[in-house]
This record gives C-alpha cells, sequence and structure tokens, in this order.
C-alpha cells in the first residue's frame, strides 16, 4: 500500500491562493488521493498528476495530487490532510498539520471610543487612549533602509575603512537583519562594519531583512579596495643566468605585479638601458652588466622592489691594473727580500700556479713549481711571492699562471743581480721587437725574392750579349713595379715581369761580364710559409715551453 508524503507549509496568509502536494511513495496498482481540510474533502479543487514509475520499479509507480486552495481567517487551526488508496477499503492517510492563518488588521480599534474632547489650555489633559488591531502577524518588510545611503565605497587596502553603514526595515513583529557580502567579519547582523579592509574584501554587500511574513534584499553597495604590489611574478622564473662570452643576451624577462589601480613596472640594474619597463632584454652582455637586477611596481597605494634576476659573467683571467704589480724585470741583490706581486681579474676563481727556472740551469724549459701566497676577494686574486734571503740561486725566471674554464692567463718576471738588469732588458726587448716585425720582414723577403730573381734573369742576358752598359734604357722607370727595392736594376718592363721562375734564378752569375760571388735566390714558395706561419700564431705573439706568451702578456680582458 502507498503512503502519502504530506510536505505542506503550516503558516499561511489569509486571502492568498495557497499550492499544497500531496505523493506517495512507490505501490502497485496506482493510488487515488484524497484531500480533506477538518473532515470536508476539497478533492475537487485538487488535479491529479501523473503517476511515475520509481527506479527499477518493476509495476509499482508514485501517485501525486497538487491542491490550489485559498485560506480564510476562518480556517485557523484546521487540520489539512491527505489520503492515498489503492486497495479497496484500505487507504492511509498523511501526517495530520494544523493550519495557522495570517492575516493583517481588519479594523483599528480606540479605547476610549470618544472621538471628540474639548479641554481648557494647561490645566486640563486628555488620555490614555489606547490603539490596538487584530493582526496576525501583520506583515513583512516592504522595504529595506541603508543608513547612510552611499551606494559606492573606494578605499585603499590596510588603511581604509568602511562603515558603520546600518540596515534596517519596517517588520512585525520584528525583522532579522542579515549582511551578505565577500569574506564578512564574524558576528555581522544589521550593522556593516569593515576596518583594515584586504582586497578580497572588495565585491558587492546586500542585506537582508526577514520574519515569517516575508523577506526582502537591499540595494547593493559596492565597495572598491585600491591596493599596492603585494608580489612581483618573473616570466620566465629562472634567478640566475650565467654567461661565459661577449655579446650574448638574457631575455626577454617580464615582470608583473597583482596592483589596483595598475602599477608602473620598471628594471634596474648595471649598464641597463634607459627606457627599461616591464619586459628587460640584456644584449651584448660583458663584465660591466653582470650583477643583480631589480623590478619595481608602483602606484598610488605603495611599491615593491626585489632582487628578482642575478647575472652572472664568466670570463678568462686577466692582469688588473688598478692594483700595484711587479714590473717585468726585477733588480735584486743576494741576502735581501725579493717580493713579486701580481692581482688577477677572473670569473671563476682561477687556479694559480708559480713556477721558476734558474738562471744557471741550462735545461730548457726546465720549470719547478714554487710556493707562494694567494688571497682572493670576490672576483680579484691577489698572489705573491715573497723570499726573505735572496741567494745566488734564486735569480732566474719566475712565471705565474692564472687559469680557470675559460682561459689562462701567463705572465713573466726576470730576476737578476743588479749589474746584469740593464743587458737583459736590451736584449729582451730586442727580442720582442724582432717578434713584431717578423711579419713585415716575411713580407721584406718575400719582394726581396722577386727582386733577386729579376736580377738573375738581368745578368744572365748581360752574360749573352755583347758588353754594354747596364744601364741601358731598357731598365728605365725599373722601380715602377717593386718600389721596396731600391736598386738601379730593380724595375723592369712588363714583359721581364712574366718570365717563369726557374728562368730568374742561378746559383753563378756574371753581371755584365763580371764575376761577383755565388748568391742563392730564395723561392717564393718558401716565404709564403713563413709568412703564413707568422700570421698565424700572431705578430704579437710568441711560444715558449709550451706557453703561448703575448706581447703584452694577456694583461686586458679584450685579449
Amino acid at each position: 500500500m502507498a503512503t502519502p508524503i504530506d510536505d505542506n507549509p503550516v503558516a499561511i496568509v489569509t486571502g492568498i491562493t495557497q499550492t499544497f502536494q500531496c505523493k506517495t511513495d512507490a505501490g502497485r496498482p496506482s493510488s487515488r488521493i484524497q484531500w480533506y481540510i477538518s473532515d470536508t474533502n476539497i478533492t475537487s479543487l485538487a488535479t491529479p498528476q501523473d503517476d511515475v514509475c520509481s527506479l527499477n520499479c518493476n509495476g509499482k509507480v508514485i501517485s501525486s495530487s497538487v491542491l490550489i486552495y485559498t485560506v480564510n481567517r476562518e480556517d485557523e487551526g484546521k487540520i489539512i490532510y491527505c489520503t492515498a488508496l489503492n486497495i479497496e477499503n484500505q487507504s492511509v492517510g498523511s501526517q495530520n498539520k494544523t493550519v495557522e492563518i495570517l492575516y493583517g488588521p481588519d479594523q483599528v480599534i480606540i479605547s476610549p471610543s470618544t472621538q471628540t474632547y474639548t479641554v481648557s489650555e494647561a490645566t486640563e489633559r486628555v488620555g490614555p487612549i489606547t490603539c490596538s488591531a487584530d493582526c496576525k502577524p501583520d506583515y513583512g518588510p516592504n522595504q529595506v533602509n541603508i543608513s547612510p545611503s552611499t551606494q559606492t565605497y573606494t578605499v585603499s587596502e590596510a588603511t581604509g575603512r568602511v562603515g558603520p553603514i546600518t540596515c534596517s526595515a519596517d517588520c512585525k513583529p520584528y525583522c532579522t537583519m542579515t549582511w551578505s557580502g565577500p569574506n564578512l567579519p564574524a558576528g555581522t547582523t544589521s550593522v556593516l562594519n569593515l576596518s583594515n579592509i584586504d582586497r578580497n574584501q572588495a565585491g558587492n554587500y546586500q542585506c537582508i531583512g526577514a520574519n515569517i511574513v516575508g523577506s526582502l534584499t537591499s540595494v547593493t553597495i559596492l565597495i572598491i579596495v585600491h591596493y599596492g604590489p603585494r608580489k612581483l611574478n618573473i616570466s620566465p622564473s629562472t634567478p640566475i643566468y650565467t654567461v661565459t662570452e661577449k655579446n650574448e643576451s638574457v631575455g626577454p624577462i617580464i615582470c608583473s605585479a597583482d596592483c589596483k589601480p595598475d602599477c608602473s613596472v620598471t628594471w634596474s640594474g648595471p649598464h641597463i638601458a634607459n627606457g627599461t619597463t616591464s619586459v628587460m632584454n640584456l644584449k651584448h652582455i660583458a663584465q660591466n652588466k653582470a650583477g643583480n637586477y631589480q623590478c619595481s611596481a608602483t602606484n598610488s597605494v605603495g611599491s615593491l622592489t626585489l632582487v628578482k634576476v642575478i647575472v652572472i659573467f664568466h670570463y678568462k683571467p686577466f692582469l688588473d691594473h688598478t692594483r700595484p704589480f711587479s714590473p717585468e724585470f726585477i733588480s735584486a741583490t743576494e741576502n735581501n727580500t725579493l717580493h713579486i706581486t701580481v692581482t688577477i681579474n677572473a670569473n671563476p676563481t682561477p687556479t694559480i700556479e708559480w713556477t721558476f727556472k734558474a738562471e744557471t740551469d741550462m735545461i730548457p724549459c726546465n720549470f719547478s713549481t714554487i710556493l707562494s701566497n694567494t688571497s682572493t676577494n670576490g672576483f680579484s686574486s691577489l698572489s705573491f711571492i715573497l723570499i726573505d734571503n735572496v741567494q745566488y740561486s734564486n735569480f732566474g725566471e719566475y712565471i705565474i699562471s692564472a687559469r680557470n674554464t675559460i682561459g689562462v692567463f701567463y705572465r713573466r718576471f726576470i730576476v737578476m743581480k743588479e749589474a746584469n738588469l740593464r743587458q737583459e732588458i736590451f736584449a729582451h726587448t730586442k727580442e720582442n721587437t724582432g717578434i713584431f716585425v717578423a711579419g713585415l720582414v716575411t713580407l721584406v723577403v718575400g719582394l726581396l725574392s722577386l727582386t733577386t730573381a729579376i736580377i738573375c734573369i738581368v745578368r744572365q742576358r748581360c752574360k749573352n750579349k755583347a758588353p754594354q752598359s747596364c744601364k741601358s734604357d731598357e731598365y728605365t722607370n725599373v722601380q715602377r713595379s717593386n718600389p721596396a727595392f731600391t736598386d738601379a736594376y730593380t724595375t723592369l718592363q712588363s714583359d721581364m715581369e712574366t718570365r717563369p721562375h726557374q728562368e730568374q734564378c742561378g746559383n753563378i752569375y756574371d753581371e755584365c761580364r763580371g764575376r761577383p760571388g755565388a748568391y742563392a735566390c730564395s723561392s717564393s714558395a718558401t716565404n709564403e710559409s713563413e709568412q703564413k706561419q707568422h700570421q698565424e700564431k700572431g705578430i704579437n705573439t710568441y711560444e715558449e715551453c709550451g706557453r703561448i706568451f703575448d706581447a703584452n702578456s694577456y694583461d686586458n680582458l679584450i685579449k
């Protein structure tokens, strides 16, 4: 048998049409539903609904009926219920509920009922006069009032506040007033009071007034919260960049922040381009662009600056000219102190080694490692050798090498007695000067070889001809093709310049039937090879004991 379920309201406003629903649980066959108010059958006012098959009903159905009824004050206290019948003479009723009729005043009563009073000023009185009305429960809110009536507030985060804003309504019985909005303080009722406002409290707020008769919502209060940057965001999020070669780039790196109103975002750092805003691009990075880069965001409420990107520049060691360092040639005397010092700048920190070859040591490249003192501060490494009591065996050649993952630096120091210093300096300077002009010499040798070959041809022709002056008209204007040679025979006419080299040279020659000594002619191929070797190694560099030295000893970063 189906059992009806009554889910109807208890309190009903008089004169208002109310809808009731009666629904059975699943049963077979379908149920017939009847409606009653106390003992009066009012099923004729109801509308049967289509049966609904329950889940996996197996023939069982749910029956329902809808009653539309307008209650009167006379229905106060009556019982309303429904019944369901699906087997003859077996019906089931719903739970009985007492109807409570709500109504407003039909009449306002004055007591006493006297409507006119005549009294003398100052000495007589009127009253008390009682006013009453029969109401149940009277009325709900017709309007919800906000005081003050401002509907939009703009405040700053943390320092701003909104309120108190009072919400009220005319109700009988009294309405319950509640506020709704984002992140309301606990215990908020009819008065909205927001202090030390946070950005998550921005949004729309409303007040609701309600009693048992009805409810009503106030106008919307909009709170706008201005706030400064609380966090900076970097994209990509890489905090450290390591650059190992000049002219590499870092970026674009974008800095952003959540602000209201929008923030002005800027980057700052070593040698940063003017006008860099939220997007940073570092191009042609060198040592002067290594360091910390900061992003700053600012608006009318506040600002925030954080170190967000670190650029590390790795470079090979070089001599720091801003710090004291020893000269290449050092004079020393026996039994005194020898101090050789140098400051190396490098990143990463280099491994520093000192080697020594005694002046008396005749074995080439016989360098041995010696003790030294090195201290590092940042990218600068101070290294020195200190010999308190110089002996003859301490004179010689000292070499410092500084090596890191990027490159290597060498510097040589010649330590000798005072008497020998000037002579050694001259010899060493001459050696370096020779290296410097090696390329030029190679070029001159090549030109001389060509000129010598031409002279050999001329001499051979002189040998085969009758005696004649070597200064014939045939050899005029000879300096046109070889201005580096100044002999009177150094320029030939164009037909002579095209002769093969093998016809131009001989081991012995006669000059105008004379017999000067033998002259060896150099081939152009040999001179080209020598010139190429000098070009490959560099005119200002030389190799010694497996080390390539620069004429300036790699004294700066650019080399």
